[in-house]
């Protein structure tokens, strides 16, 4: 069989097919065996079209025409239709392709130039043709990689040898974290002490648990506002051409959904499936976003994005030549920003006084998970449509650690008509529990490994996504606990580790626990069986209390 390269212009526009769109490249990649990113504007490669089982649909030829669009050409004339319903369907998700019928190819795209024909009618060659070509032709096939339509069965048809890759192992990498003996602490610490706050150590560093007391600062966030310094928190920037496909691949979210100024909620996940981190990811641009990590997790996930995209780990143990498609330039910005966190009803008054005049119509237009570039007394900002603590108003401010004190000191001042005041992480605790928001090490991975499936979060975690890491352990991992919220029907404080008795036997335990000033009950989160009652008991210093699931 001939490989036809077909590198005149006219050639290509003879029988060709446009592909065109924001996703064209990333589709292009998932759809053909070759690597599409490389391709650079005006280049031409040959590549394969494969169904499921690896059976060759034809060879094409691809002409890059700019960032966003593409010609194909069938080196079959009679198969460009055929091709391009193939295409379609793909796009569209109205195709199965894969031997897992959860998965979908990124679209949608634009494909231009010939009639639609049922994909059903595409014709395929033998295996033994496919097998043929990579042994003539192995440079049509970028074996690593996330996902092409074909790969799994070729891996089934050819052999080739496996790269040597080494293995992460975050688990070590977590427990060094926290023997470091000495506490971290944020820009703003000295004004804690000023205000007289009671500092404790959580996640290696000095962070305050209160000021006045917890109840108080809790109310001040249902009822007015509060302001948290979350200073701890970890930041990392991901730039680049790949950045999309990076994080893409990185975190469980569906990454191309995002617009510019929209963020939201992911899970990392290690290759063998387990909980790494929830994150929040926020993009600039297609080549710009950063991320939010717990602190506790900040070293381990800045190791593991650097890792990754080094290419020399692995990511897949079933698929080890597989890696990101593209390297992208990461960056710690602790060093350039820190996160105040201002939530209650009352929040977004108080931005709009202090604000630049300018931007305060953008801000009240401003929709959850959004975010925006601003300024307070000439000082940046970027203000986010986020939080943690269940609130329906509440914002999340980026702000320089220079100018930290400054920004902290004029939304306490400005906003204390309207009921601010400073909070600390206990009532940062107490209302993320009331809210049913999980804590890594909690209601995520800890002792038990609980997954964003068991903790109820399964929203967040994309399946028809082709590939992203630790996506098959995840699907293979048995379920048969969840997180329940739940509310005591006895006075009595329920605290991580207590058991859960339904029926006279231990079904679970309690993972956080805590007052609720809104509800005047106790409150908590349990890790239970599946099969768990609306009422059961909790065991507290060997007496059981009467509880029941929210």
């Amino acid at each position: 069989m001939t490989l036809k390269f077909y590198r005149e212009q006219k050639k290509m526009l003879r029988n060709s097919l446009k592909i065109s769109g924001e996703r064209a490249e990333t589709f292009l990649q998932q759809v053909i065996t070759s690597k599409v990113s490389s391709l650079k504007s005006g280049g031409v490669l040959s590549s394969l079209l494969l169904d499921k089982d690896a059976c060759l649909l034809d060879i094409i030829t691809l002409k890059r025409e700019g960032e966003d669009n593409f010609l194909m050409v069938c080196s079959n004339p009679k198969k460009t239709k055929l091709a391009k319903s193939w295409l379609e369907e793909l796009s569209n998700g109205y195709v199965i392709f894969d031997e897992d019928i959860l998965v979908k190819i990124n679209g949608p795209v634009v494909i231009e130039e010939t009639q639609v024909v049922a994909s059903s009618l595409v014709r395929r060659e033998r295996k033994d043709i496919t097998k043929t070509i990579y042994k003539n032709h192995p440079e049509l096939f970028s074996l690593s990689k996330p996902y092409f339509i074909g790969q799994k069965r070729l891996r089934e048809i050819i052999s080739f040898s496996k790269p040597e890759k080494k293995i992460y192992n975050f688990k070590n990498l977590r427990l060094s974290a926290s023997k470091k003996e000495k506490l971290k602490r944020t820009p703003l610490y000295r004004e804690h002490l000023k205000r007289g706050a009671r500092m404790i150590s959580f996640a290696g560093w000095e962070m305050p648990i209160f000021y006045s007391n917890i109840i108080r600062e809790h109310q001040a966030v249902r009822s007015a506002a509060a302001l948290f310094d979350i200073g701890h928190m970890g930041i990392i920037e991901i730039k680049g051409k790949g950045a999309t496909n990076f994080l893409n691949i990185i975190t469980t979210n569906y990454v191309w959904c995002l617009k510019n100024g929209e963020s939201f909620y992911a899970f990392i996940l290690s290759p063998d499936g387990e909980v790494m981190d929830d994150v929040m990811v926020y993009r600039r641009n297609k080549k710009d976003y950063f991320l939010v990590c717990n602190s506790i997790n900040q070293e381990k996930i800045r190791h593991w994005l650097n890792s990754v995209n080094s290419k020399q780990y692995l990511i897949d143990e079933n698929y080890p030549e597989k890696e990101i498609e593209e390297k992208v330039i990461l960056r710690n910005l602790k060093e350039q920003k820190t996160i105040l966190a201002l939530q209650g009803p009352n929040s977004l008054s108080i931005l709009k006084n202090i604000i630049a005049k300018d931007d305060v119509r953008r801000l009240k237009k401003l929709q959850k998970r959004e975010f925006m570039e601003t300024s307070i007394s000439g000082k940046e900002v970027m203000v986010a449509y986020t939080g943690y603590t269940g609130e329906k108003i509440g914002f999340e401010l980026f702000v320089s650690p220079a100018e930290s004190i400054f920004i902290w000191n004029s939304i306490l001042k400005e906003g204390k008509e309207l009921g601010v005041i400073p909070a600390g992480l206990g009532a940062r605790d107490s209302t993320r529990i009331e809210a049913g928001f999980p804590l890594y090490g909690h209601e995520l991975a800890g002792k038990f490994n609980i997954s964003p499936i068991e903790a109820g979060l399964g929203f967040y975690v994309k399946f028809h996504k082709p590939y992203f890491i630790g996506r098959e352990a995840l699907l293979r991992k048995k379920i048969s606990n969840k997180i329940i919220l739940f509310e005591m029907l006895e006075k009595a404080i329920p605290r991580e580790g207590y058991p859960v008795i339904f029926q006279g036997k231990k079904i679970g335990e309690v993972t956080s626990g805590t007052f609720s000033p809104s509800a005047n009950k106790y409150i908590g989160l349990a890790y239970v069986a599946l099969d768990i009652g609306k009422e059961f008991e909790i065991e507290i210093r060997g007496k059981n209390y009467k509880a029941k699931i929210i």
